[in-house]
């Protein structure tokens, strides 16, 4: 074998050298006669034997630490050397021991680090690319394969991103270059690409990192801002134009006249009336963004519905509409706000009032339910499901995932005639994320529409079976008003 070949070389020239002094002399003694030839021959021989013999341990202790060191060196498994022949020599077999804890210890060093690397790299919120000089995909983390799918490994980049810009920047890129683009799909979705040059020459042939930053939200919400901005010009504008308009009529051309003094006087206090409702809401969305601590307190929810069911009685009786209220007995009493909660059933119930159909119902249902949306179902198994159902024209399927956006109007001119200012379904939108709830809509066209308010609860944020005292307010939950 090649090891017992490089051994017995090792050994022989050891021997030699060795030896090669007696020999000598030996040789010299024969050829001067002072010795015979024969015992001249058989000394040689036992010389040279008692040498192997001797030396030989010797020899294999240093061929297997040469061995050993050299297996080290290539990052091989190897076991620790015999060296018992070697002890003599101060150090040595400490010093081969130290060498084996230093590398061990060195090499899960560097194990755990490129662990963590990876790890890292595998959860890091972007997408991110490692490319070589050619823009082949050498790696990816989960992010990128989430998005552009899993097999992306040794495909070129522009296969993936066919986007000029980005493929000419990384051609050209010295240190670190940033670049926008959008991609079209199902949702159009903007993102910023940080494109790196590896700063060394890597043994894996990595030139450049790539990492996409998605700016999809974040202009939504700049655009949302911007339109929030010009809607709530917009709506307070309107009356005011109308109120300095009417100022204007009455100190020109209806200065005299009586009539029109007390007909644009009716206008204007309309007008003032819309802007007061518009700020007065503004300032209520404002607050309740604002306010990001956990709501505290009691919501006891047939308490909370008998009340606006009473603070609503005027306006349904001006449309000659029921109230109904259909409460389970032995909701639980739950955490939250309760003059926000009232404000929440304020909103659906006299929306429902007045958007429904005259002489009509209003059903308010509300009980304990384990069918939750998606949006819940992770966290919670249970919540109470209060549901306000009208009928009334009913909102086209296309409105419904806009109705709590602010401003957003399925019927502008009917709104503004009914005195809504577009801001009442997004403060029952933030009311309830405050409190960990949704809101669900369900609608038919001409049928009526079906607003649900999901209150999720746990057994240590509700208390079950409430005390008959304070269960209710009114002797009967299921009544009527006209």
């Amino acid at each position: 074998m090649k090891i017992k070949k490089q051994e017995l070389i090792k050994l022989v020239k050891a021997v030699l050298l060795i030896c090669a002094a007696p020999i000598a002399v030996i040789s010299v003694y024969a050829l001067m006669g002072r010795m015979s030839y024969d015992h001249a021959l058989i000394a040689i021989v036992a010389i040279t034997a008692a040498t192997t013999f001797f030396i030989h341990p010797y020899i294999a202790n240093i061929h297997a630490l040469t061995d050993y060191v050299n297996k080290l060196a290539e990052d091989k498994t190897a076991s620790e050397p015999d060296l018992s022949f070697l002890n003599n020599l101060e150090g040595l077999s400490s010093a081969v021991e130290n060498l084996n804890e230093s590398w061990d210890r060195r090499k899960t060093q560097l194990e755990a680090a490129l662990a963590e690397n990876k790890i890292v790299i595998e959860v890091l919120p972007d997408p991110l690319f490692i490319l070589d000089e050619n823009q082949i995909i050498m790696r990816t983390n989960g992010m990128a394969r989430q998005l552009f799918g899993h097999r992306l490994t040794g495909k070129h980049l522009q296969e993936i991103l066919p986007i000029d810009n980005l493929i000419t920047a990384l051609r050209h890129v010295k240190q670190v270059s940033d670049v926008e683009f959008n991609l079209d799909g199902e949702i159009r979705r903007d993102f910023i690409a940080k494109v790196t040059k590896f700063p060394t020459n890597s043994p894996s042939y990595t030139d450049t990192i790539l990492t996409l930053h998605d700016l999809t939200e974040l202009k939504q919400i700049r655009r949302m801002r911007a339109d929030f901005v010009a809607n709530a010009s917009h709506e307070m504008k309107t009356p005011l134009a109308s109120i300095i308009g009417l100022i204007e009529t009455l100190q020109t051309s209806a200065k005299d006249d009586g009539a029109a003094r007390a007909e644009f006087l009716h206008i204007m206090s309309e007008q003032a009336d819309r802007m007061k409702r518009l700020i007065s809401d503004l300032l209520s969305l404002s607050k309740i963004e604002a306010d990001t601590s956990a709501p505290e307190g009691e919501l006891k929810i047939p308490n909370i519905l008998n009340e606006v069911k009473r603070h609503s009685k005027w306006h349904s009786e001006q449309k000659n509409v029921t109230v109904t209220l259909d409460i389970s007995k032995n909701l639980p009493i739950l955490r939250g706000d309760k003059e926000q909660i009232t404000q929440v059933f304020v909103n659906l119930i006299q929306n429902a009032i007045k958007y429904g159909h005259k002489d009509s119902e209003v059903i308010v249902k509300a009980q304990v339910t384990r069918k939750l949306p998606v949006e819940l179902s992770d966290k919670y198994d249970r919540a109470v499901q209060i549901s306000v159902i009208d009928k009334s024209d009913g909102i086209p399927p296309e409105h419904i995932p806009r109705l709590t956006e602010r401003f957003y109007r399925v019927d502008t001119a009917r709104t503004r005639k009914l005195g809504g200012t577009g801001l009442g379904l997004a403060i029952v939108k933030h009311i309830l994320s405050r409190h960990n709830s949704i809101l669900k809509v369900e609608s038919e066209v001409g049928v009526g529409s079906v607003f649900s308010v999901y209150i999720p609860f746990v057994d240590n944020t509700a208390l079950l079976n409430p005390p008959k005292a304070e269960e209710n307010s009114d002797d009967n939950l299921s009544d009527s008003i006209n």
